[in-house]
């Protein structure tokens, strides 16, 4: 979980003169999934992609529960495939795919993470 602390003051100098409100008291805020840093657990590549889109994982498996979906800029799965957890990566083919963005998803037990590549 990350955690910030922040103080906001209002500046209307460039406005009125110098005119500063007082400080706000202290505002923490805490992250909740921690994903943003789960999110850089996986590569995509290669992507663009011509037939095969590889993920790589490069943390413990053990926060991985094994489902992938390929959606397509709209939303609807257009593969579906499942990790077996003893390898380090997984090749999807999407040679069956039309030209175009799409992203992959993948489960964790953190959450989803979703990432971008482009079919060519």
């Amino acid at each position: 979980m990350n955690s910030f602390s922040y103080t906001i003051n209002a500046d209307s100098s460039a406005m009125c003169g110098t005119q500063n409100s007082d400080w706000s008291s202290v505002v923490t805020a805490q992250t909740t999934t921690g994903l943003p840093d789960y999110d850089q657990a996986f590569i995509i590549y290669p992507n663009p992609a011509k037939n095969v889109v590889i993920i790589q994982y490069v943390v413990n498996n053990e926060y991985f529960s094994g489902g992938i979906q390929v959606c397509d800029v709209y939303g609807k799965t257009v593969v579906e495939t499942f990790h077996e957890t003893s390898l380090p990566e997984t090749h999807i083919d999407v040679s069956g795919l039309a030209a175009g963005l799409y992203f992959v998803r993948i489960a964790t037990d953190r959450g989803l993470v979703t990432k971008p590549f482009v079919k060519r």
